[in-house]
């Protein structure tokens, strides 16, 4: 089985250099497709309206996870998340957190998904509004999988979660 496509996504507007030099760093790594994001403004990167995006959810990681040094502001790994198949419906909590904080792609959309209507109603409690919380929904799944990191499993996940939650940098 092929390993699953990571997309590279580099910013509309990259010196067509970068480009190319990012495209030969990755060259001989068939899991690595390098893009260049054709939109433009604020469509760039921003995730689309309720009910408007029928794509799998996608884990966005910052760029400055590649063994790779480049300085281009909006640059981005984008995994395709596969889709919720329940083969890990029925795994405790703990395993389904492990799973995500090795960046297994089943776990880390597992997670998504036990944890999404959690998170949403907490940014519809800080931002007074469904379609803001909706916006923001994405990028602060995203923050969630990037601090697992930091969860010792001293504290009940549900409330680390809050917390993260109420201390993410959110637009109103």
């Amino acid at each position: 089985m092929a390993a699953p496509t990571t997309y590279c996504v580099l910013p509309a507007g990259t010196d067509p250099e970068v480009v190319a030099a990012v495209r030969r760093h990755f060259e001989h790594d068939e899991s690595v497709q390098v893009v260049v994001d054709r939109r433009a403004g604020e469509l760039a990167g921003a995730p689309l309206p309720p009910g408007a995006n029928r794509r799998r959810p996608i884990l966005r990681r910052p760029i400055e996870d590649a063994p790779l040094e480049i300085d281009v502001e909006g640059a981005r790994f984008e995994h395709p998340l596969p889709p919720i198949d329940g083969s890990m419906a029925d795994e405790p909590m703990d395993t389904v957190i492990e799973g995500a904080r090795a960046n297994d792609l089943v776990a880390a959309g597992e997670l998504r998904w036990r944890l999404r209507a959690l998170v949403a109603a907490r940014l519809e409690h800080r931002l007074g509004s469904e379609q803001r919380a909706s916006r923001r929904l994405a990028p602060t799944l995203d923050a969630l999988h990037d601090a697992l990191p930091e969860y010792d499993g001293e504290d009940e996940f549900v409330d680390w979660v809050i917390e993260l939650v109420d201390s993410v940098e959110v637009n109103r």
